[in-house]
């Protein structure tokens, strides 16, 4: 069941896709909403993940509803899947 589950998202383009370039910027799909947003810390949630971003001058461009890039001195990523505590 998890293998079928984890192929529809694939076909349906839900996954999350981030690419990172140096440490100055960062693209996003499949962004579901900003949860915290400052120029030190931008706190996301997609589909799967929340995304923990932080660093100094950050500052996020949406490029449409679903995609976003950051921009700024990223120093640190944190990732957890949905649904998990640790």
């Amino acid at each position: 069941m998890e293998r079928g589950h984890h192929l529809s998202k694939r076909v349906l383009c839900l996954e999350t896709y981030i690419q990172l370039r140096s440490n100055r910027e960062l693209y996003l799909e499949n962004c579901r909403r900003i949860v915290e947003y400052n120029d030190i810390r931008i706190v996301i949630q997609t589909t799967d993940l929340t995304l923990e971003i932080w660093g100094s001058g950050l500052e996020a461009d949406s490029r449409s509803p679903e995609c976003l890039v950051i921009h700024g001195d990223i120093q640190a990523l944190n990732l957890k899947a949905k649904g998990k505590n640790t």
